[in-house]
């Protein structure tokens, strides 16, 4: 019997798409290790980098490609929202979706607004939000 991880490996629709570089941006390590976990078992997936502030996230995009960048909104150091609207301005090829554990209701148009491509909770499946990932690439892609 497999883990809990390997069973929640979604295959995309089409083996023959490029790869998605993920840039992952939050400060929790469990969370983190699991999306790693996760994301190597996605064939069509590359999680190109793990950054625990926005900081880094910006720093590191001035030196990494990201198609998608999953981005929280609770870090410490620079208000994510405003490195989002960075993202959007110096990097318009990344799509940000964010992923919080904040009230949708609440944050959800906020993140659109400033340029989020997405928005997901952190308690969604992990199938729903790599579905999302996928989508919001394949759009993006489309777009260009």
């Amino acid at each position: 019997m497999g883990s809990y991880i390997e069973e929640m490996v979604v295959r995309p629709e089409s083996m023959s798409e490029a790869t998605i570089k993920l840039m992952f941006v939050d400060d929790d390590e469990r969370l983190g290790a699991a999306w790693e976990r996760l994301i190597a078992h996605q064939p069509d997936i590359d999680l190109v980098a793990w950054c625990r502030s926005a900081d880094a996230m910006l720093e590191r995009l001035g030196q990494q490609e990201a198609d998608i960048v999953l981005l929280d909104l609770t870090m410490q150091g620079r208000d994510p929202l405003d490195a989002l609207v960075e993202v959007s301005d110096r990097y318009p090829r990344s799509k940000v979706i964010v992923c919080t554990g904040l009230d949708r209701r609440k944050w959800e148009d906020v993140a659109r607004e400033v340029g989020a491509a997405d928005y997901v909770d952190k308690t969604d499946p992990p199938a729903q939000i790599l579905e999302t990932i996928r989508r919001v690439a394949k759009e993006a892609k489309a777009a260009r």
